[in-house]
């Protein structure tokens, strides 16, 4: 049995990946939060030089120039360049972070050309996931030869097929890209939700909360979609409004320009806050440590002077009336089990002044603490949270709902109870930001009215 000789296309993918691997270390260096993503870089960096070398095998790109018509030729070079585009964009636009402050940048230009490049990264994925078994297959059928050429054939027809499919596959993807920038990223979704309880006290009294979460102010590209959020807010004239972190996309800088707005939030009687991931300023360049948990100490401060109370791994005892009754707000900060974030979270610290019988309502910027919570048996009527921004993608009605990011996120959106405790639940706000790619595809931004009763 004879194995095929390696062609001359395995060493380029070999000269590519190690260029590829050099850029890596290159922005480890620069940006820290790119050391807990080499998976990702990795299986990203093969894909494109895997696809890019089967485009150029099947189609015969850059080969027998004397027998191609100048259409054909310009047409090639017109393919390559839109499919590089994305990648030397994307590193343009990290080396550009890594080299400078992100506020010597136009931190919204940076995110609208990072976030445009993920649709057509999303379409390699498919095509590298199809790929992948269609060779796999041919690979064998080479490898022992059988006499099944004809299938052989039908393989490579086949193949040939989906990557012709490909641009109509591009062109669907930025249709629905483009209508869900314009159409749904600023469509809020009000979604108001009982959460039911056998205390007393709110039977007597229902309260009102507003949830918003995930605001990442350096992706809006106008004022004007906070100064809604703001309204629609106030309109419901809430008892509390809880902000379940993810204030900022960089560094505090971003909150600067929205005081004014943010400061029109209306509660009777109270705003209350935890810190997302991205509040860590975890996805910006400092050279110490020090001036990196400064700027997490002034955006605390900004958040403070509008009045609210900032919950960084603690609790605060809430009166209802003169008569002694009340509940317990407590905030965590961000809370993960796994290396992928940072974890500031401490749920002993946050529960540390509370009873078994007190009742509590948790904010969590990640859902991934109601598992603890529950392991431990500690009180948590309702926990809410965000983060997954529902993966932005997907479909989410009264009665049905679905999202990719259910292959990601155990809780990804939405109202979750504890079968073994009726009176536990969590909510998970899909966010009213869209990062990674600016748009929304079925997912609308969210802002979430509950009723406590």
């Amino acid at each position: 049995m004879k194995i095929p000789k390696l062609k001359k296309e395995f060493y380029y993918v070999i000269g590519f990946s190690l260029l590829l691997l050099l850029l890596f270390l290159i922005l480890r260096v620069q940006i820290p939060a790119v050391q807990k993503r080499i998976v990702v870089f990795g299986i990203w960096f093969f894909a494109e030089i895997y696809l890019w070398f089967t485009i150029v095998k099947t189609y015969s790109y850059f080969r027998n120039y004397r027998s191609k018509s100048k259409k054909r030729i310009f047409f090639e070079w017109i393919i390559t360049a839109f499919y590089w585009l994305p990648a030397v964009l994307v590193g343009l636009a990290a080396l550009s972070l890594a080299k400078n402050s992100v506020h010597n940048i136009n931190t919204t230009l940076y995110l609208t050309i990072m976030g445009s490049s993920v649709i057509q990264y999303l379409i390699k994925f498919v095509l590298f996931s199809l790929l992948i078994p269609f060779d796999l297959v041919s690979y064998l059928i080479k490898l022992f030869k059988r006499e099944k050429i004809t299938f052989y054939t039908h393989v490579q027809k086949g193949r040939s097929i989906m990557l012709k499919s490909a641009l109509w596959l591009y062109l669907i993807g930025l249709i629905f890209m483009v209508y869900g920038m314009i159409f749904v990223a600023e469509d809020f979704i009000i979604r108001e939700v009982n959460i039911p309880t056998n205390n007393q006290i709110f039977k007597e009294k229902p309260i009102k909360v507003v949830l918003i979460s995930d605001l990442h102010l350096a992706t809006w590209r106008t004022q004007e979609p906070i100064k809604e959020v703001v309204q629609i807010v106030n309109s419901y004239k809430p008892d509390y409004i809880l902000v379940t972190g993810d204030m900022v996309q960089f560094t505090s800088k971003e909150m600067d320009g929205f005081m004014p707005i943010l400061r029109g939030l209306q509660a009777q009687k109270g705003i209350y806050s935890v810190l997302g991931n991205h509040d860590y300023s975890t996805y910006a360049n400092y050279e110490n440590e020090q001036d990196r948990d400064a700027d997490v100490d002034r955006l605390v401060a900004l958040q403070e002077s509008l009045g609210w109370r900032v919950l960084r791994n603690e609790s605060e005892k809430v009166m209802l009336d003169s008569n002694g009754k009340s509940f317990i707000f407590a905030g965590i900060e961000f809370y993960s089990p796994t290396k992928m974030f940072i974890n500031k979270g401490s749920i002993e610290l946050t529960y540390k002044n509370i009873n078994p019988d007190d009742f509590v309502i948790l904010l969590s910027h990640s859902p991934d603490v109601w598992d603890s919570i529950k392991v431990r048996n500690l009180p948590a009527h309702l926990t809410v949270s965000g983060h997954t921004h529902g993966m932005q993608v997907g479909f989410y009605g009264k009665k049905y709902k679905w999202s990719p990011g259910k292959l990601l996120y155990k809780y990804w959106g939405g109202l979750y109870y504890d079968t073994t405790d009726q009176d536990r639940y969590l909510y998970v706000n899909v966010g009213l930001a869209s990062i990674g790619f600016p748009s929304r595809i079925g997912m609308q931004p969210e802002i979430t009215v509950f009723t406590i009763k």
